[in-house]
């Protein structure tokens, strides 16, 4: 048994898929680095990086990752 072309291009795929989640979740995670004080005008930005990274654990199955960044978003804009 060999692997159909489709099989290969799945598998390409998937690779091409996880290390642009990879990039992206670097990418959001230095973004909050960069931001030294949560403030009223910026909290909803950094409320969305940390919906974005919780999307991010999502898509990749990391439910209780996900759960946790996401709640941190909710919670940033309540407190502001």
């Amino acid at each position: 048994m060999g692997i159909t072309a489709s099989g290969v291009n799945h598998k390409k795929a998937k690779a091409v898929r996880e290390k642009m989640q990879a990039l992206l979740e670097e990418l959001e995670k230095e973004a909050l680095a960069q931001i030294k004080e949560i403030t009223e005008t910026n909290a909803h930005l950094v409320s969305n990086l940390y919906a974005n990274l919780g999307g991010l654990y999502r898509m990749n199955g990391q439910t209780e990752r996900a759960k946790e960044h996401m709640e941190k978003g909710i919670l940033l804009l309540g407190t502001v």
